[in-house]
């Protein structure tokens, strides 16, 4: 059975880069697959991507040797099941409030006697290049957990949060978390009291011997929170870097004319 390589890297907080998989295509997530990234994550959050394609997705990503991560649409036992009974590597899980909700997430995503997941077919084997009893014996330790920090209670209740056992990852919402903060949603925010907050979750993590993140806007941005002890760092999502690249693309060749 393949081992999630990537979810032990941000546990011990070695730097890893990736993006959002917004688009719901199959090609396009394939296309992000041989760029080089460690882990990609299909958002079913605010993304158009419906079951059926986000399992193609996560095939497509994973046969490239990359980690397919699920953001659920919310967090909900049901939607952490047919994430993982897909063959994602690992869940995400958005607007994590509460010590009490990081927890039912945990149990969602562990088989009995760890959690109340149930067991069942799906993409499992083959997705994690086994069988099915060796999949159900060690899916617990492989999976990855990532719950997100958005709200300003979140952040100052971080160190709690983040104590729940199962939890390996806490990722920053950093557009939900300014937008609450009255600074004006925004990727890369320059407000000092954004960076606080960032910083905040990020020692709490290392506190509690997880890994931690959040998105951002550009690669310079993706060094800098590297620098700051961050070990998931999205860079953005394909929609995003697709149309950066083509603005970019348009202005240099109208330049030569």
């Amino acid at each position: 059975m393949k081992q999630n390589i990537v979810k032990q890297k941000i546990r011990r907080g070695e730097p890893t880069i990736g993006t959002w998989l917004s688009l719901a295509s199959v090609i396009a997530a394939e296309q992000m697959a041989t760029a080089g990234f460690d882990w990609l994550t299909i958002d079913l959050e605010h993304a158009p991507t419906n079951w059926e394609t986000a399992m193609a997705m996560v095939a497509v990503v994973g046969a490239q040797g990359v980690a397919p991560w699920v953001r659920i649409p919310s967090s909900t036992d049901e939607n952490v099941k047919r994430a993982l009974d897909l063959g994602a590597m690992g869940i995400i899980a958005p607007m994590v409030t509460s010590p009490e909700q990081a927890a039912a997430v945990v149990r969602s995503c562990k088989y009995p006697p760890d959690g109340i997941r149930s067991f069942a077919g799906g993409r499992n084997a083959a997705a994690w290049g086994t069988d099915s009893p060796t999949y159900f014996k060690h899916a617990n330790d492989e999976i990855f957990v990532c719950i997100q920090i958005e709200t300003e209670q979140s952040v100052e209740d971080a160190e709690k949060i983040l104590a729940v056992p199962g939890v390996d990852c806490a990722f920053v919402g950093p557009q939900d978390l300014t937008g609450v903060m009255g600074l004006g949603a925004q990727l890369d925010h320059p407000d000092p009291r954004f960076t606080q907050a960032v910083e905040k979750v990020i020692a709490a993590a290392k506190k509690n011997g997880i890994g931690s993140g959040l998105m951002v806007a550009s690669a310079a941005s993706a060094r800098a929170w590297h620098d700051k002890g961050a070990s998931m760092i999205s860079l953005a999502a394909e929609a995003r870097i697709l149309s950066v690249a083509a603005t970019q693309a348009v202005k240099e060749i109208k330049a030569g004319h």
